[in-house]
């Protein structure tokens, strides 16, 4: 085991013993000759199964990135357009229910959420709607009807950046009716499989490609829910190596063209970093380094996963800590200082 091994190991050690969860973490990092993928802690609580580096998690809103993903390679072809509006593909009564000024909101907006739509996923009444039956199965479009029945626009469109898993839900639908195609299988077909991402699932529309660790919500267990509640805004299951495979794949323009890329990467403001098209944008260090030293392009998930690619590095991380409520800083300046043979 080498010196970088050993601090990533003790890391890990450290994350699962304060959350009593299964933690995991990939780091890639060919130019300082780093390639670890290593796990800590059960694979649920109470469980003596440990958990391992091939053990899949929920990746949740991490699938905002494939989502992204599959619209724009709609738009290098020219079917849509970044200005394209809701108009040709909703309903009036659900434009009319979604947003006051909703025929002004573009796919663009969508994307990076300036849409000014409210984020039905987090709020309480969507919390009581599971609780009533967190087991069942809902399709889609059942998903989307309710976000829409119990909408509360949070400001004009195009204003500012205001995260929203309905906006992407709404492009997960507009996927669906643009190509007749589900959008579980446009993500295989397109990501998934050109990839090798072979134990990659979205979760309750695909038979399950790997196990899928517990994760938490404080005491409580979130495999108690249906998987399918996020769907295109958060449902898929995946691993360390798959989404390693992901990254460099989008990043080296195996997914859509290096132009188009660019423009995913044309940021927003948002509260704490900057948001793409579907893509965070960070600014991270090492400690000792100034404080912005590093970017880091990628997606956080509710449920503790991560996924970041470090161009300057050309290095990925990836991994979970299956366990919510996550401010994922602490962590990354971690990694970067075990990257970069940086120490406190």
């Amino acid at each position: 085991m080498t010196r970088h091994d050993e601090r990533f190991a003790a890391l890990l050690e450290t994350v699962s013993a304060r959350h009593d969860t299964g933690v995991l973490l990939g780091v890639h990092a060919p130019l300082q000759g780093i390639r670890f993928r290593g796990a800590a802690g059960a694979f649920g609580r109470g469980s003596e199964r440990p958990i391992t580096i091939d053990d899949g998690f929920r990746i949740a809103s991490m699938s905002k990135v494939f989502t992204a993903v599959l619209v724009m390679r709609l738009v290098e072809r020219g079917t849509l357009s970044l200005g394209d509006t809701l108009v040709p593909y909703f309903e009036p009564a659900l434009l009319d229910r979604l947003h006051p000024d909703s025929r002004r909101i573009t796919l663009e907006h969508l994307l990076n959420h300036t849409a000014g739509l409210w984020d039905f996923a987090l709020t309480p009444a969507w919390s009581q709607e599971i609780r009533s039956d967190p087991l069942r199965f809902r399709e889609p479009q059942e998903i989307l009807q309710w976000a829409v029945d119990h909408a509360e626009p949070v400001g004009a469109v195009g204003e500012r950046h205001v995260y929203s898993d309905t906006g992407y839900v709404l492009l997960g639908r507009m996927l669906e009716i643009v190509t007749g195609t589900s959008y579980a299988a446009q993500c295989r077909e397109h990501i998934l499989e050109p990839l090798g991402m072979t134990d990659t699932w979205l979760e309750g529309h695909e038979a399950p490609r790997s196990s899928l660790s517990h994760c938490y919500s404080g005491d409580w267990d979130a495999l108690a829910i249906n998987g399918c509640l996020d769907w295109a805004a958060g449902g898929h299951v995946s691993t360390l190596a798959d989404l390693e495979r992901f990254l460099l794949g989008l990043f080296r323009g195996e997914l859509v063209a290096h132009t188009t890329l660019d423009r995913m990467l044309v940021p927003v403001a948002t509260p704490n970093h900057h948001y793409g098209l579907g893509i965070g944008i960070r600014r991270e260090s090492a400690p000792g380094e100034p404080a912005t030293m590093q970017s880091l392009w990628g997606h956080g998930g509710h449920w503790g996963s991560f996924m970041q690619y470090i161009p300057n590095l050309r290095a990925t991380i990836t991994g979970t800590i299956n366990f919510t409520g996550q401010d994922f800083r602490p962590l990354y300046e971690a990694i970067l200082g075990v990257v970069l043979d940086r120490t406190i």
